[in-house]
């Protein structure tokens, strides 16, 4: 998909409850973001971290964060999202977790190869005259995201390094894209209207490469465990150590 992307910084603040150089209680940041895609057209949101550093004792550590993000796009796709993350919620354990909807009306396909899809740019490129364009969303598929992630970690004995578990429940709802949505306010013949052609996720559901139960979406389950090691002297800002 061609993307024009700007991206204004807006404005970057934060503000402390107190005049004092160790921050106590509750502290803020936030920052508003604007970007434009040729098709997704205008996003507006901002971002927001909430942090608890208590008395101020632990500093800069916190005790609790809480991160909020909400955007939209005017074609339709937006992220909510919602993290929290402590390490004195549960006793010895590092806690966090994440609740998202992310609904997606352009979301990027590729196909399954990864790295070694083939990409064929002709296909796509809407500024050349050539017989081989198709679309410029031609590798894009609807993609509704719902997302509730939970992660854990915890101390093995006085070393730095640690158990990690984690539980995760994701629904995935993909579907054909909706080229009227992209097209509204266009007129046909606007250089940029879209037109009604086959996308690459169709061809994979036509010839059978996802199956019909696969492209209604579902429920996804996911549990993880592991180890990791970490020497970072401090998470806020950490001046040495490996993670």
């Amino acid at each position: 998909m061609k993307k024009l992307i700007f991206v204004m910084l807006a404005g970057l603040f934060a503000t402390s409850v107190t005049a004092q150089e160790t921050k106590t209680g509750w502290n803020f940041g936030a920052l508003p973001a604007i970007t434009f895609s040729t098709d997704q057209g205008f996003q507006y949101g901002a971002l927001l971290n909430l942090f608890d550093y208590g008395d101020g004792s632990i500093y800069p550590e916190y005790y609790h964060r809480i991160y909020v993000e909400a955007s939209t796009f005017t074609k339709g796709s937006s992220i909510l999202r919602v993290m929290y993350d402590s390490d004195y919620l549960l006793k010895g354990i590092r806690y966090a977790v994440d609740l998202s909807y992310m609904p997606d009306f352009a979301f990027d396909f590729y196909g399954f190869n990864g790295f070694g899809s083939v990409y064929n740019s002709d296909w796509t490129n809407d500024k050349q005259d050539s017989p081989l364009y198709r679309s410029r969303l031609f590798y894009a598929m609807k993609r509704h995201l719902f997302r509730f992630k939970n992660d854990f970690i915890g101390s093995i004995g006085e070393s730095n390094w640690h158990w990690n578990a984690g539980l995760s429940i994701q629904q995935f709802k993909p579907g054909v894209l909706d080229v009227a949505k992209f097209n509204k306010g266009k007129d046909p013949d606007d250089p940029k209207y879209l037109k009604e052609v086959p996308t690459l996720f169709e061809y994979y559901t036509g010839a059978g490469i996802i199956s019909e139960e696969e492209a209604d979406g579902g429920w996804i389950t996911g549990v993880k465990g592991g180890i990791s090691f970490d020497s970072r002297d401090q998470r806020a800002c950490p001046m040495k150590g490996i993670w």
